[in-house]
């Protein structure tokens, strides 16, 4: 990439989610416009409603409707129910069926997911310029790595982050007659291969960015739902890139611009969406035949009826055929450990699974057998740290859905080496959220993606056809970080939060001194914001989330950071009682300060009439509350709306040494959040 200019978050949160999220949210937050208004999801970007049928140089026509086939995988009912939740305009939910059908394995020998030729760049020699492109934005997002293990203090790698790259328009972009071009039709240039996903027009939308925004959440929401729900596609590298090129067509004798969205494919960096490992068709013709090759054994020694018996058979196989992977750098992994392959052929040593390889052959053998299995991500861990994970919810005959976790119910053991350590177990599976192992709830232990949007687990443990409730919760004081805790007075969040927290160096086993000067055992001394902390504490910008817990590492909703700050200038009471939303109610805690934000010109909100208090805050809506809460300085009139706040927080150190690289439509955490106003406001 020649020149980075952004990195931006998803995730999960689905994001990212998951993780939107996400990594991988249905609705992921979308910035403010120029015009400072900030975008909801209510203007969806702009199709291209052009009756034109024939395509232009470099593109191929789009691909026929394939005879729908019962096929040997599809999307079942609970995936397209979960789908559902989504909320997907049609563009994203086109794509998404173009992933599914791209790979099946009735029509492997044209797949364009399989295919050689779809990685294989055009010479240059037979393009020229046909189009005018005013640039090219490249958005990747990588799937973060699940790792943690019940048995390891296994420290959590990165969250899913999206980067975005603004590049010259290179001849392969040019060549293309994007006037021509619909959803669905595969552009192949020397600088990229790829499927035409949407276009959004810029030419006379003062919604632009906003709308280019949502559009990039919502197709990598289609994407993410792709890998969460076909997870038998095993030679995808998790890695999915976009390419927007911003052109001009010409209709009619008008000429206008339009931001046109691609799946990549392949491009001249070297990036393809295949794994390295399955960089060749023969590779993955290869591995479906050992794929089929092993569920069919599996399946072979399963009951052939009874829900209850067939969940265990599968238990006991993946965790007696594999041992959880014992490589001393788990982020360097090969992908058949991350994937549904490695667990279905049973994999030990350095090519074991992890949490990811578990819980998707888990699901792929589900799905084989009819049983409804989704797969669940978040945060998981005991009193020595959470870290990012990922298991299964399953639903019985009993219509509850209940958690499964395969990783920890293969434990290792240390001194044991190789597939059975004798320790294998079924205390992780068909739990109900309530249900106490180890003296944890599995609610308090597993602490799911709220992005994600999956079915809420029944609250005892599914046994013998009946759900059947654990044992007495242990106290809430002796819960690990993360914990849904009671409401505390004066604390930042509502009673029921739930309170994710990043594992790493902060969580590892032992006390943390808490730094000077505040209560906080979650803020060690040294750290880049103890002195921030200390201040906002002292200056009752915020109590944290309990008497001794600050939670530095998690988001805030727009509601708590607007609140931050009116505190942080001294509480100043609005001028006037008019309120313009609706979403902001008398007696919420954030009224004054939304009220005296919208009169200082802080905030527009959301959409007509709405602010989205509980809609977590981004680092750019931060920064830029924070940049026209002291007037503006150094405004350059830039288009993007967040670029002279940021260019003028990183001139004068706001952002130096922070938890991320700052990434403007990702969430912002709570550490960061009072080191720049602490940085702005106390210099």
């Amino acid at each position: 990439m020649k020149k980075q200019i952004i990195s931006l978050f998803l995730a999960a949160a689905l994001t990212t989610s998951l993780l939107p999220a996400a990594p991988w949210a249905a609705a992921a937050a979308a910035g403010e416009t120029a015009s400072a208004q900030e975008s909801g999801f209510s203007a969806h970007p702009d199709r291209d409603g052009s009756a034109e049928t024939e395509t232009g140089p470099m593109a191929e026509p789009a691909a026929e409707p394939k005879d729908e086939i019962v096929a040997h995988f599809h999307t079942n009912a609970i995936d397209r129910e979960w789908l559902d939740h989504l909320h997907l305009p049609d563009y994203a939910l086109d794509l998404y069926s173009i992933l599914v059908r791209e790979s099946e394995e009735e029509h492997l020998p044209s797949d364009i997911l399989a295919v050689d030729s779809s990685f294989t760049l055009r010479g240059k020699q037979n393009e020229h310029t046909f189009s005018q492109v005013s640039f090219v934005e490249v958005v990747d997002y990588e799937e973060p790595l699940y790792l943690a293990e019940q048995a390891l203090p296994v420290t959590g790698h990165t969250l899913g982050q999206e980067h975005i790259y603004i590049l010259d328009a290179k001849l392969g972009d040019k060549a293309v007659d994007y006037g021509a071009l619909s959803e669905g039709s595969v552009v192949k240039t020397s600088s990229f291969n790829g499927i035409c996903i949407t276009s959004v027009t810029r030419t006379g939308n003062p919604n632009f960015d906003a709308d280019l925004a949502a559009a990039r959440e919502y197709v990598l929401a289609a994407c993410q739902a792709f890998d969460r729900t076909h997870p038998e596609v095993f030679w995808l590298s998790g890695h999915t890139r976009l390419r927007i090129d911003v052109a001009e067509i010409t209709t009619g004798g008008q000429t206008v611009q339009k931001a046109f969205f691609f799946y990549v494919l392949a491009d001249d960096s070297g990036f393809t969406v295949r794994d390295s490992a399955y960089s060749g068709f023969g590779a993955i013709q290869a591995g479906i035949q050992r794929r089929d090759d092993a569920i069919r054994t599996i399946l072979s020694a399963v009951p052939k009826s009874g829900e209850e018996a067939q969940v265990k058979a599968l238990n006991a196989w993946l965790t007696q055929h594999n041992e959880y992977n014992t490589s001393t750098d788990l982020n360097a992994i090969g992908i058949d450990s991350r994937h549904c392959l490695g667990a279905l052929t049973g994999s030990v040593g350095t090519r074991g699974p992890v949490c990811e390889g578990y819980s998707k052959a888990f699901k792929v053998l589900c799905d084989q057998l009819g049983i409804p299995c989704l797969l669940e991500t978040g945060y998981a861990g005991t009193n020595r740290g959470m870290g990012l994970h990922m298991w299964n919810e399953v639903e019985m005959p009993d219509r509850n859905w209940y958690g499964a976790d395969i990783t920890w119910d293969d434990p290792v053991v240390a001194g044991v080496t190789g597939a059975r350590s004798g320790r294998e177990n079924e205390k992780y599976l068909l739990v109900g959220s309530g249900t106490v192992i180890d003296k944890l709830r599995f609610d308090a232990s597993h602490q799911a993606e709220p992005e994600n949007q999956n079915p809420q687990l029944s609250a005892g443990a599914y046994v013998g056809g009946s759900t059947v409730l654990g044992d007495a919760p242990v106290p809430l004081g002796s819960l690990p970080a993360g914990a849904i805790q009671a409401a505390v007075p004066g604390s930042d969040l509502p009673a029921g939060t739930v309170q994710p927290v990043v594992s790493g160096s902060d969580l590892s086993a032992g006390a943390v001194q808490p730094a000077p000067g505040q209560p906080f055992n979650d803020v060690p001394a040294g750290a880049y914001y103890a002195d921030a902390v200390g201040w906002a504490l002292k200056k009752g910008i915020t109590a944290g989330i309990s008497p001794d817990t600050f939670a530095p590492n998690a988001g805030c909703s727009r509601g708590q950071v607007v609140t931050f700050l009116w505190r942080a200038m001294g509480k100043p009471a609005p001028k006037r009682d008019a309120n313009p939303f609706t979403d902001v109610k008398s007696g919420d805690y954030f009224r004054p300060a939304i009220l005296w934000a919208v009169e200082q010109g802080i905030t527009t909100g959301t959409a007509s009439g709405t602010f989205s208090p509980e809609r977590p805050c981004t680092r750019g809506q931060v920064i830029t509350f924070l940049w026209r809460a002291l007037g503006k300085p150094e405004n350059k009139g830039s288009s993007l709306w967040y670029a002279d706040a940021v260019n003028w927080a990183e001139r004068h150190g706001l952002l130096a040494g922070t938890a991320q690289a700052f990434t403007p439509d990702g969430a912002c955490p709570r550490a960061d959040i009072i080191t720049y106003l602490y940085r702005a406001l106390n210099q």
